[in-house]
This record gives C-alpha cells, structure tokens and sequence, in this order.
C-alpha cells in the first residue's frame, strides 16, 4: 500500500478520506494531524507498535468499546466483532481441551500396550 493512502487509514482503521472534515480540506488525517495525546486509540497504537487498532490480538478491547471518542467505528459492529473473536477464541480452547484429551488417552493406550507385552513376553518365557 502506497503510502498516501496508508496515511488516509486512521489508527483506528476508519478511512480518513470518507470523512467530511477531510474531504473540505480541514483535516489532514489522524496520522498527519494528531500528535501525542491527542487520541486514545492513536496512542495506544504507536505503544504496541502495531500499525492498526485492528491488528491488536485484544481488537476490540473494552477500552475502545467503552471510551469516549477512542473511535469512530460502530459500536455494534464492534460488538460483533467482539462475539467473533470471543466465538474463535472459544472454538480454539475447545480443540486444545480434545488435543489435551487425546494427549491422555493415547499416553494410556501406550501404557497398557505396554503391560500387554509385558504380559505376553512373560507367558513366552514360561512356555
């Protein structure tokens, strides 16, 4: 992406160049305009070091949900956002607690073949 155009996607993944402000020319773009301070969601960005608020693995978190001007995304459709996340999240646990479990049934598999060829080798020695 070239980087004018990076420069019109705001921190918070809004696209700057859809905004009123920006299209009468009173606002550069969060990326250009904003300095330290300025915004929640710009701030936290540059502390992650990530380049959108949407590559963060806690999108979205309470605090942009829940803070005043944090950002101008949808409130419910962050909340559907959320329930994804939550859903994906809930899905991945579910595949390690049945990874976790095969683990143990194949390590008890293992255990009893064993004492199965412990018995089988003692009846050869007794033959």
């Amino acid at each position: 992406m070239d980087n004018e155009m990076n420069n019109l996607i705001g921190k918070c993944g809004f696209y700057c160049g859809s905004c009123p402000t920006y299209v009468k020319e009173e606002c550069t773009g969060c990326r250009t305009a904003h300095n330290k301070g300025d915004c929640y969601t710009f701030d936290c960005v540059d502390n992650k070091k990530i380049d959108y608020c949407g590559l963060c693995e806690d999108f979205p978190c309470n605090r942009i949900m829940t803070r005043e001007k944090a950002t101008v995304l949808d409130l419910r459709w962050l909340q559907w956002k959320r329930s994804q996340r939550d859903s994906q999240n809930n899905n991945l646990v579910n595949i390690r607690t049945f990874q976790e479990k095969d683990k143990e049934a194949i390590i008890e598999l293992i255990a009893n073949f064993r004492l199965d060829l412990a018995d089988l080798k003692g009846i050869k020695k007794r033959a």
